[in-house]
């Protein structure tokens, strides 16, 4: 066996023995965005944001700082935006009869769909959801619902030509798109179920008849959604693409969002007329964000990171939590193998200061010994989060 692969076999021991405490302070949670009285509905992509900012659609780069009102000069009711690649969609009602699929590509804004406004009430479409008419954008494709003269269909743009998904007699909406593949809600008449279209056939993929299943959202070939139970109220539902498992606290759970590294989802638990955010972990279920006196709502996960708003007392502003470890050298937003292998690599030297860096000397004493290794086996494994604190 090799030096580098006896020390990692050595390593592995270590960091496999119980830890009796470990102190989480790898997790950077920040306000990041107050541009405006009420920050809403934020989702993003990597290192930019799209929100709804007072009724306006914004765009901010966190890296630069540069902000862009994304609907200035756009009359109408904007919805809630989507940001994939550093463009952004929304709808827009026109605040009579026509809604309008807005799309900004970086540079230009564009209409890709106009269609009549349609039954559900506007300027949200609650009831069903305030999700109900709102797009879902990836990598330049678009999906939308809109009205064809009878209900609501689920329609395709393609960066060129909008395709019809599904063409039936009943409402189909709140639609997410992910990889060529998308997830919606269906009116049943007696209750709504979540469909599911690979981009061949569509499946019904919750199927509880007489029961209410909404606000899906769909990552990877995975969806969650929110399911009313009589005995529960409103619990999370996540289908892995064969079996479904039921996550649920007191209270009602809203809003799943599932991270697009699939270790995780995020929500938000209304109880006692509060909101909190909550992470499963497929493991267990973790409080993310909470406080006694204020709102913390609408969470998105994106690469390890948790955007939501908190309610400051007038307005809402926008927060990160975002996993920051030292431990994670090919800054992939987790310490798991390959991290191990940068640090076995140094582990055991002692000329730091002299010879090629060590990564791993994490407390700068031109060494990698077992100090650093305590230090590493800190953050080993993590992914995300997993405490809060104001």
């Amino acid at each position: 066996m090799s030096r580098r692969k006896k020390i990692i076999s050595s390593i592995i021991v270590i960091l496999c023995m119980p830890v009796l405490l470990v102190a989480d302070d790898s997790c950077l949670i920040v306000k990041i965005i107050d541009e405006c009285a009420i920050n809403r509905f934020a989702k993003l992509d990597d290192d930019e944001v799209a929100w709804r900012c007072s009724g306006a659609i914004y765009y901010q780069s966190l890296t630069s700082g540069e902000i862009i009102n994304l609907s200035d000069g756009i009359s109408g009711f904007h919805g809630i935006p989507c940001i994939s690649d550093g463009q952004v969609a929304w709808r827009v009602w026109d605040g009579a009869e026509r809604t309008y699929i807005y799309f900004w590509d970086g540079n230009e804004t564009k209409i890709v769909a106009d269609f009549p406004a349609g039954d559900f009430p506007m300027p949200w479409g609650y009831p069903p959801s305030y999700h109900s008419v709102d797009v879902s954008l990836d990598h330049g494709h678009i999906a939308y619902a809109g009205w064809d003269g009878s209900d609501y269909e689920i329609f395709l743009f393609d960066g060129e030509n909008v395709h019809r998904i599904t063409d039936n007699s009943r409402d189909d909406y709140e639609p997410q798109l992910c990889s060529g593949q998308i997830a919606w809600t269906a009116d049943m008449g007696e209750g709504e179920d979540i469909f599911f279209w690979n981009g061949n056939s569509i499946q019904n993929v919750s199927n509880r008849p007489n029961s209410t299943d909404q606000d899906p959202h769909l990552m990877n070939g995975t969806i969650a959604w929110c399911g009313w139970n009589s005995e529960t109220g409103s619990d999370i539902y996540y289908w892995g693409g064969q079996t479904t498992t039921v996550i649920s606290l007191p209270g009602n759970d809203y809003e799943p969002q599932i991270d697009n590294s699939g270790t995780f989802v995020t929500w938000d638990n209304k109880w006692s007329d509060q909101y909190d955010v909550y992470v499963w972990d497929r493991q267990n279920i973790i409080t993310l964000a909470s406080s006694p006196d204020y709102t913390e709502i609408s969470p998105f996960a994106n690469l390890g990171k948790i955007i939501f708003s908190k309610h400051n007392g007038s307005g809402y502003d926008i927060y990160l939590a975002e996993f920051k470890s030292q431990a994670d050298f090919d800054g992939d937003g987790d310490v798991d193998g390959s991290d191990l292998a940068v640090f076995a690599e140094d582990f055991g030297r002692t000329d730091c200061d002299i010879g090629p860096e060590c990564e791993g000397d994490f407390d700068d004493d031109n060494d990698m010994d077992g100090s650093d290794l305590a230090l590493f086996a800190t953050d080993f494994g993590r992914t995300r989060c997993t405490t809060w604190e104001y």
